[in-house]
């Protein structure tokens, strides 16, 4: 399932890359890219001003707010990222339908991870709704409900109705490294992502030898890819911070042990923006993993920002 991409087209994306990326490409929403553009496989979109106002987030947050694509592209653009995969964190089943009539009209906004009620009655039907329109790309599921329900004939009918359509599973929470590696080894040729460095808690001076051994289990499947995002919302919680350090030294053995489990194939960057901006804003968030990246070079930098993205969410070769 998905688009087969040759090392050709790895190459022909890092050709293009280092004027996007240094952020010497700024394009308009929607206009047409001289070179491949950067993607950001986790934002969030959301308008409380709605009359039926929003069920998330809370009213007495700072992301109360209306936040769309021109908002994020505001922070992306001058950073030479222009293109996004948002995330639905609403429970409410129409609010995927709110998503992707945003995407309909603001083409930098080029897949849609929805939310559904996976395992319930009439979600069958849900998957097979949504999955018609192109840009519907995955649903957020729970770790924990996958490792509970694992043995669940309505979850894995649900699962499997995904895969047939050609969606992922975007795993969040929970067990997470455990649900990927499940769900992977069940049905090989579904694609599987990981959010959020699969909840590595980033404090101290290594990763936790646990959270290590499931990465390294997990990167066994290849149908496994893991999203490089939360990095400043960890670090700041885990040492009850305020703010995230902005040192990405202080980053680098966690970004190290993804890379050591993933390589360069199967890692995609996410910002997790707006949510991202109690710990650290945008550019700082970029700033801690572009020079990570790049110290691996122009192709691993192409598919860590584009190439691998595409792949994983079935986007087709830019």
């Amino acid at each position: 399932m998905g688009d087969q991409w040759s090392r050709r087209d790895v190459l022909k994306a890092a050709a293009g890359a280092t004027a996007a990326y240094a952020g010497v490409s700024r394009l308009a929403c929607g206009a047409p890219a001289a070179a491949p553009a950067a993607i950001d496989t986790h934002t969030h979109f959301y308008d409380p001003t709605r009359p039926e106002g929003v069920p998330w987030p809370g009213k007495d947050t700072p992301l109360y707010r209306r936040v769309l694509p021109p908002d994020w592209l505001a922070q992306a653009e001058p950073l030479g990222i222009t293109q996004t995969v948002v995330v639905e964190a609403s429970a409410w089943v129409e609010d995927n339908q709110w998503l992707l009539d945003v995407a309909r009209d603001h083409p930098c906004l080029i897949g849609v991870v929805g939310r559904l009620p996976i395992g319930e009655e009439g979600c069958t039907q849900l998957i097979d709704r949504f999955a018609a329109q192109p840009k519907f790309r995955g649903v957020r599921v729970s770790g924990t409900a996958v490792v509970e329900g694992f043995e669940s004939t309505a979850l894995m009918r649900d699962i499997e109705r995904l895969a047939f359509h050609g969606l992922v599973p975007d795993i969040n929470n929970g067990p997470a490294l455990k649900a990927a590696d499940k769900l992977a080894a069940r049905l090989p040729e579904m694609r599987v992502i990981l959010e959020h460095m699969a909840g590595a808690r980033i404090i101290g001076d290594a990763p936790d030898a646990a959270w290590a051994d499931g990465l390294a289990r997990a990167a066994e499947r290849p149908n496994v890819w893991l999203k490089v995002s939360n990095l400043v919302e960890s670090a700041a919680h885990s040492a009850g911070l305020k703010r995230a350090p902005a040192d990405p030294d202080l980053y680098r053995p966690w970004l190290d042990a993804v890379w050591k489990a993933f390589g360069p194939d199967r890692l995609i960057y996410g910002s997790n923006w707006p949510v991202c901006e109690w710990a650290a804003d945008y550019a700082t968030v970029v700033d801690i993993v572009r020079p990570w990246i790049a110290s691996h070079g122009p192709a691993a930098e192409a598919s860590f920002f584009q190439v691998a993205a595409r792949k994983a969410y079935g986007l087709g070769v830019a």
